[in-house]
């Protein structure tokens, strides 16, 4: 069948992608740790390699057919689905720790903001708040229920503020109604491929700027990688340059 028409050469990518997708996965249930998980440089280094494994491959051995191509995708679909069902709870247990401390943070929140108001209590003017996830959630909650004048800047990182604000279930502030005057600025990171962060210029305008971080990893690793990316740091340290701080 080696020398039947068709290029199995536009899922190389895809296919290369999985197989380090699998590879760490492997080593995190063999408890193998693996820095190359960590840096998108490296490991898109090792996804370029197979991708170029691959396509020698194909040019010494001919192309696949098409109805193998279709094959091989159908036996990836009905793979994919039963291995769905079969990890439902490991996938939930996965899951829980975020939705748990959402929970938690809904029915008691108001102790972990005093908490955090108490730090800032202890710090001289100007402050700033770098808060990532629920921190961010906290922190808005915070700043919206009562005026600290010496937090001059607010800075989120894969921040849920925004989405809980636009369905309502924002403590501080019911949707719709504006930011407080007094709010401080509000700087908020967010990747496309962390889909616990949230954007809101559009709901928020003139109160905060949203910035586009590419992690360049998948989810849910994507949503911790902002301290491991570079441009995070610029982002952040060009602003501070700006505010003379």
């Amino acid at each position: 069948i080696d020398k039947l028409s068709g290029s199995f050469q536009e899922y190389y990518a895809a296919i290369a992608r999985a197989i380090v997708a699998s590879a760490f996965i492997f080593c995190e249930k063999s408890d193998v740790f693996t820095p190359v998980r960590y840096h998108a440089s490296w490991r898109d280094e090792i996804v370029d390699t197979i991708i170029s494994v691959l396509t020698q491959n194909e040019q010494e051995q001919g192309a696949i057919s098409d109805f193998g191509k279709n094959l091989l995708f159908q036996s990836f679909k009905k793979w994919g689905n039963k291995k769905l069902q079969q990890e439902r709870g490991a996938l939930t247990n996965k899951v829980y720790p975020f939705s748990g401390d959402i929970l938690y943070y809904q029915a008691k929140g108001q102790k972990i903001r005093d908490f955090i108001r108490k730090q800032i209590d202890s710090y001289k003017p100007p402050v700033i708040i770098l808060a990532h996830s629920l921190g961010g959630i906290a922190c808005v909650d915070m700043l919206i229920e009562r005026k600290l004048p010496q937090v001059e800047l607010l800075i989120t990182v894969g921040s849920q503020a925004p989405f809980l604000y636009e369905i309502d279930a924002l403590q501080s502030l019911s949707y719709q109604e504006p930011l407080p005057e007094y709010f401080p600025e509000w700087l908020n990171l967010y990747d496309r491929r962390d889909i616990l962060s949230y954007i809101g210029e559009e709901l928020f305008p003139g109160k905060i700027t949203d910035k586009h971080i590419d992690n360049k990893q998948p989810f849910p690793e994507s949503h911790g990688a902002y301290w491991q990316t570079e441009e995070t740091w610029n982002v952040i340290f060009e602003l501070l340059k700006s505010k003379n701080w």
